[in-house]
């Protein structure tokens, strides 16, 4: 009995000396880089979705039918879990959320603008969602057929293979298996626990949210067509030179389409 205390005493020991590290690592300024790029991707992917949205009201077909517009808040309340999940260092739980996310913008946009007439209605769109000879549950697979209109054909491909490739990953968090498990070891046997994650760690799931809302960004901005999207870009994020989308890859891309704006030209 004396040994089984002792030893529950030297667990205890050492789980504190974890936590005091770890605190330490939390001061660092390494830490507190990853912990505002992790803020600042939230509060500016949030923005712009919310500037989408208003943009759309501009036209009740877009802003009361579309899935794309009228499902925003349900997308901006998945960015504000994510964010609260990895900054408590809880990673899988929000690579289970990003897979959703990415599921859900994914899905919307493909009912919007690769299956339903331009005028279709919101309850066709939800039929139409729901039908899974249409829409397939749990897979992406419809992805090379998604077309952004700044994109020419092979940032088109690179677009649709990045969707499923990210996907795939994502869903190795989400469904029970041996992988998901090997996953989970091979962290442990570097000594990287659950909630106490390190600075790779930390900076590993950033890069992997920054690409969830790169995605998800280029398509609620390319649902709002060349016109809107365009004075969007060029009119609202221009002169924010801090907003954490100008250097992501696709939405940079979706950008620089708009280069021949005089607005643009003349700064």
């Amino acid at each position: 009995m004396n040994n089984n205390f002792g030893e529950l005493n030297q667990i205890d020991t050492e789980r504190q000396l974890s936590i005091e590290e770890h605190n330490k690592l939390r001061q660092s300024a390494q830490y507190k880089e990853q912990e505002t790029r992790s803020k600042r991707l939230t509060h500016d992917a949030i923005q712009a979705l919310q500037i989408c949205w208003l943009m759309s009201t501009r036209s009740q077909e877009l802003s009361d039918n579309w899935l794309t517009f009228r499902f925003i808040d349900e997308l901006i309340y998945s960015l504000i879990a994510i964010s609260i999940q990895i900054n408590e260092g809880l990673h899988n739980p929000a690579r289970r959320e990003m897979r959703y996310l990415l599921e859900s913008a994914v899905k919307h946009y493909y009912v919007d603008n690769a299956l339903s007439l331009p005028n279709a209605k919101f309850d066709e769109r939800m039929k139409i969602l729901g039908n899974p000879h249409l829409v397939p549950r749990s897979s992406v697979s419809f992805a090379p057929e998604l077309k952004i209109f700044a994109f020419e054909e092979d940032t088109g491909n690179e677009f649709s293979n990045e969707i499923t490739g990210l996907y795939s990953d994502l869903c190795k968090y989400v469904h029970r298996s041996k992988e998901q498990i090997d996953i989970y070891l091979n962290l442990i046997e570097k000594g990287v626990h659950p909630g106490f994650e390190s600075i790779d760690e930390y900076r590993k799931i950033n890069q992997e949210y920054a690409r969830v809302c790169d995605i998800i960004l280029t398509m609620n901005f390319a649902s709002l067509g060349v016109g809107q999207c365009g004075d969007v870009l060029v009119y609202n994020f221009d002169n924010d030179g801090k907003w954490a989308y100008h250097k992501t890859k696709y939405m940079k891309q979706l950008s620089a389409y708009f280069d021949y704006k005089a607005e643009r030209s003349q700064k």
